[in-house]
């Protein structure tokens, strides 16, 4: 709406407002122009006139029709925008204009009412400022991001593959290691299988490191709650370095608070990864002596309990100036103990971030040829046992100990490599189960339509038709056991997110596959023994 001001009264009235504010107008960086409904300049800032001359190469005067000054093509499209703002409607946006052939500019541009007293327009306020700086600047900005977004996908990818090109050979060492071991044909192929189990071992520690380091940093870890037997699982975790303590003749060492609560509400798998990686770095830097894990209660409500965990150790200590940068990427004490050590030194960054993310705090004290000592403290709610708590999925280390008879049990393998076909089936045989197995996605469907299972293990990558896409078909068919049979991810991928409830998996095993964890997750699924099968 435009009020009943005659034009000169317009100008006069707008010209004043322009005045008043003179000093302040002409330090804005945008050019403006007061003009009037029919298009004519009544007033203008310093960048405006400037502008003018410019672009136009003329001196802008009051009265100049301000259509003079657009882009003939652009002409149409100003008189749409400023006859639009004349119903009182403000506009706000940028545009990319061709100033010439071959040059584009951006503006940010208002077209802004000058309301009198009574609400009417007598005039808009045009203004526009060069942001063509800016949004190239923007753009580099896109382009870098999004470099450094495709750097990092082709990181996971090549880590991906990494993991299952290694973990998959590493599965036959370390199955083959352990079945060999069981036979006991002499001393001196004792020591060396269980060198080469150790040594097999250290790479997969490596491997890990590497590969969790890269999952924390890309966002994908999250914090998942379930119920937790603290002792017991502190207690497996340290069992679980047994061959390498033994094999370097250290005494391994464990102690708890009597008072500890049963069952508390943790992340089960970043506990064991920050124990895991605390004991194997105190291992690895001691050469005699002992390791120690303790648990120790700092304090308990009603409803949580603060657990304080200690790892101390007789080994080679840290110098003062190095405990500073001891939780650095790739930090290690100097480059001979880089030599002498190896390792990648993530262990202890990626615990302590494991730590942070459960809102903890990870120190150390320690002193050089004496040993050392890391500890962290964590709040924990503690479990109500009439509560049903979500399971995570069993991992290395979740050792259950239980010795249960399996030799009711009927297995399908699904598994396309014949060396981890050889060591998973010795592994069913030696727990008494029954096992058919099956090359490829294709012929476990086809076993499993015409024979009954208890449940399957599916590896995900296969040639012909994937675990994925097999599983998915199976859980499509139309009857309940299909639908209910409880089917396991074999997977070297441990960066994988495929493996979940969604995609229709119940658990998932990382390769190398660990006897004692591939007993316990056939403990757990147990149909003749109704085990209760658990999402991921």
């Amino acid at each position: 709406m435009t009020t009943g001001y005659t034009p000169n009264l317009m100008s006069e009235i707008m010209i004043h407002e322009v005045e008043m504010y003179r000093k302040l107008f002409d330090q804005t960086f945008y050019n403006s122009y007061f003009i009037d409904p029919n298009y004519k300049v009544l007033a203008w800032n310093k960048n405006g006139e400037e502008a003018v001359k410019k672009y136009f190469n003329a001196q802008i005067a009051v009265g100049d029709d301000f259509i003079n000054y657009n882009l003939p093509h652009e002409i149409d499209n100003f008189k749409r925008l400023f006859n639009e703002s004349l119903t009182g409607k403000q506009l706000d946006f940028e545009i990319e204009l061709m100033i010439s052939p071959g040059v584009t500019q951006f503006y940010h541009v208002m077209f802004i009412p000058i309301e009198d007293s009574e609400g009417g327009v007598m005039g808009i306020c045009f203004s526009m400022k060069d942001i063509t700086e800016r949004r190239i600047r923007e753009y580099e900005l896109f382009k870098a991001k999004t470099k450094a977004e495709a750097a990092v996908a082709a990181k996971q990818d090549f880590l991906a593959s990494l993991s299952h090109e290694i973990r998959t050979p590493l599965n036959s060492i370390l199955g083959i290691s352990d079945l060999l071991l069981e036979k006991k044909e002499g001393e001196e192929q004792t020591h060396l299988l269980k060198t080469l189990r150790f040594s097999s071992e250290q790479l997969l520690e490596l491997i890990n490191e590497i590969l969790d380091f890269s999952k924390i940093e890309s966002g994908k870890t999250q914090v998942v709650l379930s119920s937790v037997n603290i002792r017991e699982l502190c207690k497996n975790v340290l069992s679980s370095f047994e061959t390498r303590a033994g094999f370097r003749k250290i005494r391994l060492d464990y102690s708890t608070s009597a008072s500890l609560p049963e069952l508390v509400l943790a992340d089960k798998l970043k506990l064991i990864q920050i124990l895991t990686n605390l004991l194997s770095n105190a291992l690895k830097f001691t050469e005699k002596g002992f390791v120690k894990l303790q648990l120790e209660l700092l304090s308990q409500t009603e409803s949580s309990v603060t657990i304080s965990f200690i790892v101390s150790d007789s080994g080679i200590g840290i110098s003062e100036e190095n405990l500073c940068h001891i939780f650095e990427l790739f930090a290690q004490a100097d480059v001979s103990t880089e030599q002498k050590y190896g390792g990648t030194g993530l262990g202890l960054t990626i615990a302590k971030r494991l730590v942070e993310m459960m809102k903890g705090t990870l120190s150390v004290k320690s002193e050089l040829g004496k040993g050392s000592v890391f500890s962290f403290s964590l709040e924990f709610e503690i479990c109500n046992p009439h509560k049903d708590y979500s399971y995570s999925p069993i991992q290395p280390a979740a050792l259950l100990g239980d010795n249960e008879s399996l030799k009711h049990m009927k297995v399908l393998l699904v598994e396309d490599n014949e060396i981890n076909k050889f060591v998973a089936e010795e592994f069913l045989r030696k727990f008494g189960v029954k096992s058919d197995w099956a090359h490829n996605g294709l012929k476990a469907i086809q076993l499993l339509q015409s024979k009954a299972y208890d449940l399957i293990l599916m590896d995900i990558q296969m040639a012909g038709m994937d675990g994925l896409t097999a599983t998915k078909y199976i859980r499509s068919l139309d009857d309940d056991y299909f639908k209910q049979i409880p089917i396991i991810a074999l997977t070297a991928d441990v960066l994988t997110e495929s493996v979940n409830k969604q995609n229709g998996f119940n658990d998932f095993l990382i390769k190398p596959i660990n006897k004692q964890i591939l007993k316990d997750i056939l403990m757990k699924y147990d149909m003749n023994n109704k085990s209760v099968s658990q999402s991921v």
